[in-house]
């Protein structure tokens, strides 16, 4: 289940899968709907088709039904399909599932749109195509790529379906492609349940419910630990589902993969407490070379942390098990950092645009072409309030965090999809109803982690007793009120001091002055590291047509950026040769 191709024209799924490579096809088909291959994930050998007579149900990703997956999820999944995508609700996982049933064919994710389809629909002919990667979509159907849609995935800006490529987009959970006497269209889905999930018995409560056949559906489990408050709450809910997993680590040696000794003691001490297993991931830095073969076999997805050749040596040969997961959406429980120190309590939509969500873009961006990007990212935005009647004129800090997720999900997600191409994957919090149950917590209980503090209390209190230290800094917990705080003076200080000066020069004095007096050497190094990089960056970002995007002063973008713009860059003329 690392691949599904489904194309209307045979000449599209031809070209489209000759670009596939590294993939065993598990599974392929045709009918009047045109033709469709899955391909089994890189790791494990898994079914992903199951037929009943001319009806058959085919899916990617990690999908769990009536405790069953794979094949037998996708048997009961068939008999149980009428149309309706409430069943949906009661399938677990980051997936696309395609059912073929009285001769229509129907193609959908979950229903928080944790897994990525990319798709193209021409609506006046109906030629139809889609696959897993953009890439290998955009490259086989030989599409353009916009100026601002490529900025836009740069730095994960784009939203609601829109890629770099104007003719793709990617499946929403609010739609489903479908198939009906040759003629591919796509149609809008509402959801009529209560989110009210107090009326189950509780948001912790529903979750374990919902979880409850996991440690049967999967016999080795595994999570990305770090020190910080995100992996914590997964790992709690794991523990107090009676899951044991490998508590794993990545240690690496730049900007791109910064990891700190306190983070791995934390992942130590907690993993001693619970009797798990530590497994070290190597993250360290690699080199650039043969990107065409990374782009080849796993599209877009291969620019994961600067194109790490030792992250995907681990999943490729090194990790072992069947379920990882991580600390994805964490950030939906605690009031983060960009909407705690905003100074409004109310806003509009362009103030939420200008002033905190494009923020730290506009100096990397010429000020001709930000205009212009600005009113593409505000139309993904404007369109996706209007269908979910979020009034843009009046938005409040509790809004923030609708809006937010969205954003989150981008970033979440590129990791649960590169995962998905080995093992099991999928985010434990993406529930539809726990993500929309967790949006609406008021702002102001979710400052200082309070809500997540709860969370975690209640699914395992004893992890609660190991430090956190999060986001590079260390942090106390109050058991008394919940919160999580800084204590650290020098922390302190350094946040207020970032705040307040603006000169570089003088800022990057006191940046090396914070890991002198914190006695981080591997912070300083980093650092150093950071500030001398402006040559490479000069060399990464060396096309032309980017540099007519971006900011006259090249060197001033942040590494991981530049490294992103350079491969995404890379990606774009692989597509458009």
């Amino acid at each position: 289940m690392g691949r599904l191709l489904v194309c209307s024209e045979k000449r599209d799924y031809d070209r489209i899968s000759s670009f596939i490579n590294g993939f065993t096809k598990s599974a392929t088909g045709e009918g009047n709907f045109g033709h469709y291959s899955t391909y089994q994930k890189l790791r494990i050998p898994t079914k992903n088709c199951f037929c009943d007579g001319d009806n058959y149900a085919i899916g990617v990703g990690t999908f769990v039904y009536k405790g069953q997956k794979d094949a037998d999820a996708l048997k009961h999944i068939l008999q149980d399909w009428n149309e309706d995508m409430h069943i949906r609700s009661d399938i677990i996982g980051s997936y696309c599932v395609g059912i073929y049933k009285d001769g229509i064919f129907s193609l959908f994710v979950d229903e928080s749109g944790t897994y990525k389809l990319y798709y193209y629909l021409e609506p006046r002919t109906h030629r139809f195509a889609a696959t897993t990667t953009m890439y290998h979509l955009a490259k086989g159907l030989s599409c353009r790529v916009d100026d601002f849609g490529f900025l836009g995935d740069v730095f994960m800006c784009n939203i609601d379906g829109h890629t770099m490529c104007p003719e793709i987009q990617w499946l929403t959970g609010d739609q489903v492609l479908r198939c009906q006497d040759g003629v591919w269209g796509k149609k809008a889905v509402t959801y009529s349940d209560d989110i009210d999930i107090k009326l189950q018995g509780g948001f912790c409560k529903y979750l374990k419910s919902k979880y409850r056949d996991l440690p049967n559906v999967f016999q080795q489990s595994a999570t990305f630990l770090t020190g910080g408050q995100d992996s914590r709450i997964t790992l709690s809910l794991m523990l107090s589902l009676g899951m044991k997993p490998v508590c794993c680590y990545g240690i690496g040696d730049s900007t791109i993969t910064n990891t700190k000794n306190e983070d791995l003691q934390c992942v130590r001490r907690l993993a001693a407490q619970h009797d798990l297993p530590v497994y070290l991931m190597d993250w360290k830095d690699s080199d650039f070379n043969n990107k065409a073969d990374y782009l080849n076999k796993y599209g877009e997805q291969y620019s994961i942390y600067g194109m790490n050749k030792n992250f995907f040596l681990e999943f490729e040969k090194r990790m072992q098990g069947e379920f990882f997961t991580a600390g994805y959406l964490g950030e939906a429980f605690r009031a983060v950092e960009t909407i705690s120190e905003y100074p409004r309590e109310k806003y509009t939509l362009s103030q939420y645009i200008d002033e905190i969500y494009l923020a730290p873009y506009k100096n990397v961006i010429k000020d001709n072409a930000f205009s212009a990007y600005r009113g593409y990212i505000y139309q993904q935005y404007y369109s996706y309030c209007e269908r979910h009647n979020i009034d843009i004129e009046h938005l409040t800090k509790d809004d923030f965090q609708m809006l937010n997720s969205i954003y989150r999900l981008n970033w979440d997600m590129r990791i649960n999809q590169t995962v998905n191409m080995f093992f099991y994957s999928f985010p434990l919090f993406g529930d539809r109803k726990a993500l929309e149950y967790v949006n609406r917590i008021p702002y102001q209980h979710k400052i200082n982690s309070k809500f997540q503090m709860e969370c975690i209390e209640e699914f395992c209190a004893p992890t609660l007793e190991i430090p956190f230290f999060s986001h590079i800094k260390p942090k106390t917990y109050d058991p008394n009120t919940h919160e999580l705080t800084e204590t650290q003076l020098v922390v302190c200080l350094k946040e207020k001091v970032k705040k307040h000066i603006g000169n570089p020069t003088i800022y990057r004095i006191f940046r090396y002055l914070y890991y002198i007096l914190r006695g981080d050497t591997k912070g300083l190094r980093e650092v150093c590291l950071r500030y001398n990089k402006s040559s490479d960056i000069d060399e990464l970002v060396n096309e032309e047509w980017v540099r007519d995007l971006l900011c006259q002063n090249v060197s001033s973008i942040p590494i991981r950026d530049a490294i992103g713009i350079h491969l995404n860059a890379f990606m774009r003329e692989s597509i458009e040769k």
